[in-house]
């Protein structure tokens, strides 16, 4: 299939939609992808259509010279009416990447961020809703995280590969307790000399080493942007400092959480805040603890997740009388123990279960919140639960039950050491196999 990307990068937009865009176009196997922009800052691996404007009739215009059948449009400046008029003037596959929560007329709406709420869009009868995992590039899948059972004593900064408010000389000078400060920016920051000039840092300009550096250090302080994925997934404690009116959505929902954030540059709080994680012990990406009373209507909500019902053995919505109903009767079950995740600020991030009502067998099941998927914690939170389980009922065989279509699942207990043995119909059946 020939898929056209529609998206800018420049010193005054930043480099983000190009860059997730790039890498959402790993996902698309066996595409002839190309990408049109009237202006681009990033190299890219694929064949790049030069656009004199934001015209839809030009864009219109390339997409019959290059007879695209599914263009995706990563880009503000083209609205609900250019839209109509693309897809019933080229008849193709026609989906928007948008996390802003406008109208749109495309078969899909595309939202990768761990802020994304289904229930904030409008859709025509045709559109369907995609929210995928956050966009973490192939960089940081193939990291491996250090342990951050101790400190490094390094900090990074990276307020975007523009940073038009010029706030990076203004936030160096309140890290000097670092042993080491990073300074993250890209060629077309229009400070860069000014930055050059600047003692006593490592500058890293257009690094492809952000998950190295990451991994190095202590804290971040960041953009409540996509940045906030990669330092989620390199389980790195950050502060964010909105920058601009499209960091709302993500703001509000890191706010939320408890995350360290302020809505604007201040040199006072900016400095509380980075003296407060200078002391923080070091960072514990989760914990698990036997869940209780309280946690009823978080695992309510929980199990109503489209995607955690779409996973489930029987997918059909579950109605509050009848989780009231099993959580009662599971809490009271000494054959059903059911632990409680939670991350390092003790927001609630999941379940762990095992189902012990098989003789000789522990039964596994995991579900994680949306903001916490496609961040790699499945893995180690199961490798903590096999540890859990050992220790009460060390002469159980664990397994698992997993749709087929489920990859992320089947990926995160392979990795954690559980082989396939059988199959059938839709589900595939895995058990544990201690080393040894």
């Amino acid at each position: 299939m020939k898929t056209l990307f529609r998206a800018d990068s420049s010193s005054t937009i930043g480099l983000g939609h190009i860059k997730r865009d790039l890498v959402y176009a790993t996902r698309l196997h066996g595409e002839d992808i190309s990408f049109a922009c009237v202006e681009n800052a990033v190299d890219l691996p694929y064949p790049l259509h030069h656009l004199s404007s934001n015209s839809v009739d030009e864009l219109i215009e390339l997409c019959l010279t290059e007879k695209v059948e599914h263009l995706i449009i990563d880009h503000y400046g083209i609205n609900y009416a250019d839209e109509k008029k693309l897809k019933e003037t080229l008849k193709i596959q026609l989906s928007v990447f948008d996390d802003s929560y406008e109208k749109h007329y495309c078969d899909e709406i595309i939202n990768h961020n761990i802020s994304a709420d289904p229930s904030r869009y409008i859709l025509e009868p045709f559109t369907r809703l995609s929210i995928i995992e956050p966009l973490i590039r192939q960089e940081f899948k193939s990291i491996v995280r250090r342990d951050r059972n101790h400190k490094s004593n390094e900090v990074m900064i990276a307020m975007g590969g523009v940073d038009s408010a010029n706030l990076t000389p203004k936030i160096i000078p309140l890290c000097t307790e670092y042993e080491h400060i990073h300074v993250i920016t890209s060629h077309i920051n229009p400070h860069l000399q000014e930055l050059r000039s600047i003692p006593h840092i490592q500058l890293h300009v257009d690094t492809d080493h952000m998950a190295e550096i990451m991994n190095r250090c202590d804290l971040a302080i960041i953009t409540p942007s996509l940045i906030v994925h990669e330092a989620l997934y390199m389980q790195l404690p950050f502060i964010a400092i909105k920058t601009a009116s499209n960091q709302e959505d993500l703001y509000h929902f890191l706010k939320h959480k408890g995350y360290p954030l302020l809505d604007q540059f201040d040199t006072t709080e900016l400095k509380t805040l980075i003296d407060h994680e200078r002391q923080m012990p070091p960072f514990i990406p989760f914990a698990i603890r036997k869940t209780q009373d309280e946690d009823m209507m978080a695992l309510f909500d929980l199990a109503n997740d489209p995607r955690v019902r779409a996973a489930s053995l029987s997918s059909d919505p579950i109605d509050l009388a009848t989780h009231k109903t099993w959580f009662a009767q599971a809490m009271a079950d000494p054959k059903q123990l059911l632990f409680t995740l939670l991350d390092g600020r003790g927001n609630f991030l999941g379940q762990l279960r095992f189902d012990l009502r098989r003789e000789n067998e522990a039964l596994l099941s995991i579900s994680l919140v949306s903001g916490a998927r496609g961040f790699s914690l499945a893995q180690d939170i199961l490798s903590k639960g096999l540890g859990i389980i050992s220790k009460l009922h060390p002469d159980r065989q664990v397994i698992a039950q997993i749709k087929k279509e489920n990859i992320p699942s089947i990926k995160s207990f392979e990795k954690a050491g559980f082989s396939r043995y059988k199959e059938e119909d839709t589900i595939f059946y895995y058990h544990y196999r201690k080393e040894g």
